[in-house]
């Protein structure tokens, strides 16, 4: 029998047909088991990044709790105490000097002895001149009542004349005896001994230097803004800080000042007086810090920071990182800086007293990162 194409049975299409039907369902299968495994993959991730951020260690921060600085609240200026004078004592005479009790650092009262020359030249010196007084005394007392008879008026008149010169050597030797001393001529600091005992003292010559520290003084240049304190010295509270920061604070009084700009900044020269305190301990020379302040904001409180704990958000933003007490998260808080003074920074508003803020490493920070603090050593 004869079979010819046409009397075949159509299977070869069939199959074709269900051929791509098995294929999508193998495929749909294998995307599905696909996207199983990432999801566990991707729930088994979150799982491990929370177990290491939690288990992540705190980053340590050095931290410095807030206080009150009193000080800040005015404009500060920097001077130097300052004697109310300087003198280099001399004698008037020329001599040995015999004495010289003045030691540099000592304070001789008014009055007291600071150096003396040997006193035997002028001792003689006295001597001859009271005698030669004497003597053109009685010869013109002789004159005077002669006169008229035995003498002539020309010759009582040239005795009176010798008489009154006498008399002023006289005088002239006593006042050198009395100039061959150097006597403090106020509560004088001894400065420094220009000279030493036994030497050959010309007239003249400086031997001491002294200085009078019954007042001290201390010499600001005031800028003009500023310039009320020249018309109300009283509207102002100015105290000066001895020392460093933690020093002596001492109250000032408004002395005298210039009246002709400085061509430097075009400021106007302003003295204090510094009282010396019971205890003394005030010398010429320390540095002195000037601190003016209207008396209305007196009793402001304002704190100051590190200058390395202000993080800059732009030119005119800055911003310091304060850290949570009971958490310890770090939080950014905008501020507004007052005048800067060596290292530190006053924070006119912003902060308080007793918060806690991270003095150094505040652009490795985040809102919410949990640090350790440790105060600087």
């Amino acid at each position: 029998m004869n079979v010819t194409r046409d009397s075949l049975p159509a299977t070869r299409p069939v199959a074709s047909r269900r051929w791509p039907f098995a294929l999508l369902l193998a495929a749909s299968l294998v995307l599905s088991a696909c996207d199983q495994l990432n999801v566990n993959a991707n729930e088994t991730g979150a799982m491990a990044t929370d177990e290491t951020a939690e288990s992540q260690p705190s980053k340590v921060v050095i931290a410095e709790r807030l206080e009150i600085d009193p000080m800040l609240a005015g404009r500060r200026f920097v001077g130097e105490l300052m004697p109310v004078s300087t003198v280099d004592l001399s004698f008037r005479v020329g001599g040995e000097m015999a004495e010289l009790p003045a030691t540099p650092g000592q304070i001789i009262p008014k009055g007291e002895l600071i150096a003396a020359l040997d006193p035997t030249d002028f001792d003689l010196a006295v001597r001859q001149a009271s005698a030669r007084y004497a003597l053109a005394k009685k010869s013109r007392d002789r004159l005077k009542r002669l006169q008229g008879s035995a003498a002539s008026a020309s010759s009582f008149d040239q005795a009176d004349a010798e008489y009154r010169v006498q008399m002023i050597a006289l005088e002239q030797a006593q006042q050198n005896k009395l100039h061959a001393t150097i006597k403090a001529p106020f509560d004088a600091l001894v400065s420094r001994r220009l000279l030493d005992k036994h030497t050959n003292v010309q007239a003249n010559t400086p031997v001491v230097r002294i200085q009078d520290v019954t007042e001290l003084r201390v010499e600001i240049a005031l800028p003009q803004d500023l310039i009320g304190l020249l018309d109300d010295p009283s509207a102002y509270e100015v105290t000066g800080v001895i020392g460093e920061r933690d020093g002596m604070a001492v109250p000032l009084s408004y002395r005298e000042h210039s009246t002709q700009t400085n061509v430097v900044g075009r400021t106007y020269t302003v003295v204090f007086g510094v009282d010396q305190p019971g205890n003394g301990g005030l010398l010429p020379g320390m540095t002195a810090t000037v601190v003016i302040k209207p008396r209305a904001n007196a009793d402001k409180e304002i704190v100051s920071v590190p200058v390395q704990a202000v993080d800059p958000i732009d030119d005119r933003k800055f911003q310091v990182w304060v850290v949570n007490d009971e958490d310890h998260k770090v939080t950014p808080r905008a501020v507004t800086l007052g005048v800067a003074y060596g290292e530190r920074v006053a924070v006119l508003a912003g902060l308080h007293a007793g918060e806690q803020i991270v003095t150094a490493g505040a652009h490795m920070l985040r809102d919410g990162m949990v640090v350790e603090p440790i105060a600087r050593r």
